[in-house]
């Protein structure tokens, strides 16, 4: 038989693709806020400043959900990675049903605190997942996973903007997009649960899922930033900065566009909003295909910190003036969004190999960027008369984005110092395995009592830096020599 059904659910194709995709679910809750600001708030009956504290607490119990992550991951199973990211998704989707019957601001602050912290276990656990699959090849499937996160966020709007044309009670349209997003999210998951349950059956487990580490990659990438304190401080205000402009764009724009000096109508406000998701969701699109063609991290991650000063000079220059104005800074905006974090976390991958530690400053940051712009924002920007200013909002967004770009260039800088500095050679320089072993030449002593020409476990070597799980060794430096019994010893 040619084809096999079973064999393709079970497949780690299947079962990362079907993974990846439950975040276009992800993505249409986070989109929820941003297009049903006005709806929300006349849901629970108060302004814009709640709201603020309302999105306030969700985003601390993300950070909860992020440190949880990191506390425990050593002690968590690969295997679990799925479970964990399934029920997170589950208690989302419930969460979402929820939502249009939270009258009160204590309540859906309640609702939207459990929902945070579940968001703040899928990140890490998504890239776990992806990486007990495919190993150091998982950072080329992040812009995977974060274009259909845009894809989520840009169909919010759409499906927003098309009721409105047919309903004119918020309350109703309010549930109507609910039950959407929860539809979506329900199919999804359950085609995951589904590859996942056929993978179990198959005995297919990720702790047994091996991939092949090419050599010159085993040893050049550590286990953490070379100048730990200084690059993780940098990577922490970066992405602090960032996620605090990203979350006034994402959550404020509509209410900026509505109040624009360009007198936009409401369908216009809403086409700027969607013109904003969009061009984010082709752009992620588009660096799904670059990620396997074009290796240069460093080049890529520039190019997004020179558009991104592009977006803030045209936001300063054009202003809210006009419609054409607005609408090309929100699509460099736009395409900021799609390709600044997935740019930033595969140069980091590049450099190390990824895990819930080394990735906390990452999503600390990004994670406290997020608590503290909603509590923040609607005091800067609101005047006396409730209306928004405009100049001080423009102003937040273009200093916040300024300041992320100038310390993700120190960070940039900073670790191409240490490198040039480290006795370790950059990547790419083809280092052979001998040279491999002298650069860590400590080797442990190993108990060859337990030591069985019948193991099928995968090969490793020792060392007091790091165990690295090499599939494929030098015959020539396997036979006839003392490292031939390493070549037997099972990881420990």
């Amino acid at each position: 038989m040619a084809f096999s059904f079973t064999s393709f659910v079970s497949s780690d194709t299947f079962f990362s693709f079907s993974t990846y995709a439950t975040l276009i679910c992800y993505g249409m809750f986070w989109g929820i806020p941003g297009s049903l600001i006005y709806e929300i708030k006349l849901n629970i009956n108060e302004n814009m400043k709640v709201f603020g504290y309302v999105m306030m607490i969700m985003c601390i119990g993300k950070v909860i959900g992020h440190l949880a992550m990191m506390k425990f991951t050593s002690n968590i199973k690969p295997k679990h990675y799925p479970e964990i990211h399934l029920t997170s998704m589950a208690v989302k989707l419930l969460g979402t049903l929820l939502i249009p019957v939270r009258s009160s601001w204590i309540l859906i602050s309640i609702n939207w605190l459990v929902v945070g912290v579940c968001l703040g276990l899928i990140e890490p656990a998504l890239i776990c997942t992806s990486t007990s699959i495919y190993g150091k090849s998982a950072s080329k499937y992040t812009n995977v996973y974060y274009f259909f996160y845009s894809v989520g966020s840009a169909l919010t709007p759409l499906i927003v903007n098309g009721t409105k044309k047919t309903i004119d009670n918020p309350k109703h349209e309010l549930v109507l997009v609910c039950c959407v997003v929860a539809t979506v999210s329900l199919f999804l998951n359950v085609t995951m649960l589904v590859s996942l349950i056929v993978r179990r059956k198959n005995g297919k487990f990720l702790e047994n899922t091996s991939h092949t580490v090419a050599e010159s990659e085993t040893f050049c990438h550590t286990e953490t930033f070379r100048c730990p304190l200084i690059s993780g401080l940098c990577l922490i205000l970066t992405s602090l900065f960032f996620m605090c402009a990203r979350t006034i764009l994402e959550i404020f724009l509509l209410p900026f566009a509505h109040e624009a000096k360009a007198n936009l109508t409401e369908h216009d406000s809403y086409a700027v909003l969607q013109a904003f998701s969009i061009s984010s969701m082709v752009i992620r699109f588009g660096l799904v295909f670059l990620a396997f063609i074009f290796m240069r991290t460093s080049i890529i991650l520039s190019c997004c910190n020179i558009n991104l000063a592009l977006g803030v000079v045209c936001l300063l220059i054009l202003k809210d003036s006009s419609f054409g104005g607005i609408m090309s800074s929100m699509i460099l905006f736009g395409i900021v969004m799609g390709s600044y974090q997935n740019s930033l976390i595969n140069w980091m991958a590049d450099r190390m190999i990824l895990n819930p530690k080394n990735t906390a400053p990452f999503f600390i940051g990004t994670s406290i960027g997020s608590i503290i712009t909603p509590v923040v924002t609607p005091y800067l920007i609101k005047n006396e008369d409730g209306t928004v200013n405009l100049k001080t909002y423009m102003l937040l967004v273009g200093s916040l984005f300024t300041l992320a770009a100038i310390f993700c260039l120190s960070l940039m800088i900073t670790e191409w110092i240490a490198a040039a500095n480290s006795k370790i050679e950059p990547r790419g320089e083809n280092i052979s395995f001998v040279k491999a072993i002298e650069i860590v030449p400590e080797i442990m002593e190993l108990n060859f009592d337990v030591l069985s020409d019948d193991s099928d476990s995968d090969y490793v070597i020792v060392s007091n830096h790091r165990k690295q799980t090499l599939t494929s060794w030098n015959s020539s430096l396997c036979a006839g020599s003392p490292a031939r019994n390493i070549c037997h010893t099972p990881i420990l």
